[in-house]
């Protein structure tokens, strides 16, 4: 019976793949096939990746829309965690009286 491992490397300097594995004994014979990723996206720097999207079509008044947009979302979910703190605090005190 054969036990499958999947497991990605980096090729190390000297063209070097090296890995461990916890499944694997020291001294047990292994079959290793090195499948080369055809498809894998080279990473590409953060700014390189910003400088190369479209410009924004927004205007100064979409952007001061949305930033209301999110600070009444922010301002509804503090309102709700302020209740929900409130109600949990009355439910301990309550709870506490009755002893």
């Amino acid at each position: 019976m054969h036990t499958a491992l999947k497991l990605t490397a980096r090729v190390l300097p000297g063209r070097r793949v090296e890995f461990t594995s916890p499944e694997l004994t020291e001294g047990e014979d292994v079959e290793l096939i090195v499948l080369k990723s055809a498809n894998a996206a080279r990473p590409i720097p953060a700014l390189d990746y910003l400088d190369s999207l479209p410009p924004s079509t927004l205007t100064a008044e979409d952007w001061e829309r949305i930033e209301n947009e999110i600070q009444q979302e922010k301002s509804a979910w503090e309102r709700w965690r302020f209740k929900q703190r409130a109600d949990t605090d009355g439910n301990a005190h309550s709870a506490a009286s009755k002893w």
